[in-house]
């Protein structure tokens, strides 16, 4: 093996073993993941208060349901 190949191979062991570590502590002291109700109820409620999409969250924006035009009133292009 040349002397750069195994450098490479120390340097990139050393960086997944700290990143790994740290990775650890942090999953320890205060975890990766939200906990169930707060993933079911959205993350972008429930951390940032606003929403992703204007679905009539909070009161404000159009329902889902009132926001589909019915096939009834779509207006088909003439060619």
């Amino acid at each position: 093996m040349s002397r750069k190949f195994h450098a490479v191979v120390v340097v990139a062991a050393y960086a997944f073993g700290v990143t790994y570590g740290i990775a650890g502590l942090i999953d320890t002291a205060r975890g990766f993941r939200a906990d169930e109700e707060r993933e079911q109820t959205g993350l972008d409620l429930t951390a940032h208060a606003g929403t992703a999409y204007d679905h009539g969250v909070l009161g404000h924006g159009a329902p889902v349901s009132s926001s589909v035009v019915s096939p009834a009133r779509k207006v088909t292009p003439q060619a």
